[in-house]
Order: C-alpha cells, then structure tokens, then sequence
C-alpha cells in the first residue's frame, strides 16, 4: 500500500500527479506494484493527451488496465478527468479504442490548487480532490472478489461521482451524483465474471433528498449503504436472499462508535441482484474502503483502526450521519 497527499495547481497538473504517483512512487516500485504506462506521452502530459496505464496486482502477474484524460468546458466552468477501464489491450489502438471498454466516469475539478490524496497497490487505486468544500473521488481497478480467479478473472471496478459526464461543475448537487461508497445512477460500473460491464448504484432517481428512489435499476447494488424505503429481496423468486423487513440493513442511520470509543468500519461490499442483473451473488468488496458513521466524525480526520491509519471523507457535499467513507492508508 502507498499513498501521498499534496496540492495540485489545477486539474492537468492532478492528472501528472496520479500517472507519476502510480508509475513511480517508492513504495509501490520497492513493492513491485508499481503500474506501467503503456500508451500516450510519457513526458509532462497536456490537456488533450490520452494514456493507457496497466496494473501488475500484488503478485506482478496481473494485467489491469485504465485510461485516463482531461476533459475542459470553459462555458460550463468545467475542468474535470475522465478515466475508463478495460478488460484487453492492443498496443496498435488508441486508449480510449481499447476493446471491452467500461462506460466513462468522472472526477468533477477545477483549473484551481486543491488538496489530493492518492492511494494505491498494484491491484487498484483510490482519489480524493477537496474542490472548495467538496469531496471528489473515485475508485479504479480490482476489488477483492467472493471467488476463486479461475472463476471470476478480472474483477474490476470503475467508480466516479458523476451523473451528468464530464463537462458537469464541479458544484453541482444533483441526487445522482455520489462518492463510491453510496454509488448514484451511472458513477460505478463492475465487470461480471461473464464478461460484461454492468451499473451498480444504490440511487436512482434526481432528489436531493436522503431518501430517492433505490437503485434497483442497476444490476448491483453496494451494501451497507444501500437504501430500502419498502420491501426488498434480492432475488426475483424471493427464494434465494431475502430481507424480513424495511430495516434490515439500515445500519447506517443508526451505528455510533464502539463501545471501546473506536470506530465502527463496514466493508463496501457488491451485490449482485436479480432484479436487473443476471443472477444473485455477493460478488466482492472494495480493497481498503469502508462505510464509517458520520456521528462525532469530519472529513480528513485520520482514524486509527486496529493499528491501521483511515482517512475519513465525505459524500461530495454531504454531511449527515451516513454519508461517510473511510479509506485504509497502511
């Protein structure tokens, strides 16, 4: 694991930072975890430039690859990065030409400083960008599946936070627009075991209220951040994984630190439902990110869990009770 914080003079200069960080970092090389870029300028990237970079996972036998660019709308005072992963690579094509490619997402910035952080291993990466007294973020590449590899090869995730693509403010406080933990319609698509990138969200439709619409539209949904205002099952048959009642997974509203004053940490886990998706599975969790209580807690504040460092951050603007995640940083 290896992480940094620092500043970014504007939204090019982030999008050098994550490439450098990625390829370079220390740790990560002493590791063997350090990603390869395989297309685009290898010198000081430039609005306009396109790479493709591939991830070893912790073993250096894996092959996880993403792209990645700026995207800028002056009319809609929009400077933002927009990355994509795929499932195969041919050096003969353009980065954003790769074939099995997963829909685009977003990291909503500006042509501003702002405060980063990046962390990463070989498997995947992790991005918070403070916008003013917004949190963007964004998760990239595999998560740790309910599988063996034989049976579920590449297990990747592309999450951003927003609904409206990239040339979307970075202001913007549309319902759909949400940070990885709580996904909105079209910020988290996973690729199935066969071979098809499908929709995860836990919310649909475009209130700003607590409460939309849950987002059973998806194929998946993630846990234990998912809303259930009504009776749900995962299942179409109500026979395979049923919740009894309304409540059942409403922890969220309710969870406060331990008894012993530490922090009550969640996996984000992946589910896949009947509803929309081809069958009923808990596909995985996401590697170092959890659902923590936002009671007596503030983004940026370093939570120490079993020895383990946490950076805590917020849901793009949102503050209440359950609109927190913790990232692992050691």
């Amino acid at each position: 694991m290896a992480w940094e914080t620092g500043t970014a003079t504007d939204h090019v200069d982030l999008f050098n930072k994550i490439r450098n960080f990625l390829t370079t970092n220390t740790d990560l090389v002493n590791a063997g975890e350090n990603w390869e870029q395989m297309l685009g300028p290898t010198g000081t990237l430039v609005h306009g430039d396109q790479i493709t970079l591939r991830g070893p996972g912790l073993t250096g036998t894996d092959n996880i690859y993403f792209g990645m660019e700026t995207l800028e709308s002056s009319s809609s005072d929009a400077y933002n990065i927009q990355f994509w992963g795929h499932a195969s690579f041919s050096d003969t094509l353009a980065p954003r030409d790769q074939a099995l490619k997963s829909p685009d997402q977003w990291v909503l910035l500006w042509n501003q400083p702002m405060t980063y952080w990046i962390i990463a291993n070989g498997r995947r990466w992790m991005l918070v960008v403070k916008v003013s007294t917004v949190y963007s973020s964004a998760y990239c590449g595999f998560m740790l599946p309910y599988a063996a590899p034989s049976e579920y090869p590449y297990p990747m995730v592309v999450a951003g936070i927003s609904y409206t693509g990239g040339g979307t403010r970075w202001s913007t406080e549309d319902g759909r627009s949400r940070f990885f933990a709580s996904p909105g319609y079209n910020t988290m698509f996973t690729y199935w075991p066969d071979n098809v990138w499908r929709l995860v969200a836990n919310y649909y439709d475009s209130s700003s209220s607590d409460n939309p619409r849950p987002g059973y539209r998806g194929a998946g949904f993630v846990h234990p951040t998912m809303h259930f205002n009504n009776y749900f099952a995962i299942g179409n048959n109500r026979n395979d994984i049923e919740l009894e009642s309304p409540d059942a997974l409403e922890v969220t509203y309710n969870a406060d630190k331990c008894f012993d004053g530490s922090y009550f940490l969640r996996d984000l886990t992946i589910i896949s439902s009947a509803w929309e998706g081809p069958y009923d599975s808990v596909l995985g969790v996401l590697d170092g990110a959890y659902w923590i209580p936002g009671r007596a807690n503030s983004s940026e504040n370093i939570v120490n869990k079993d020895g383990v460092d946490h950076l805590v951050v917020q849901n793009l603007f949102r503050n209440g009770f359950r609109d927190y995640m913790a990232l692992r940083l050691t």
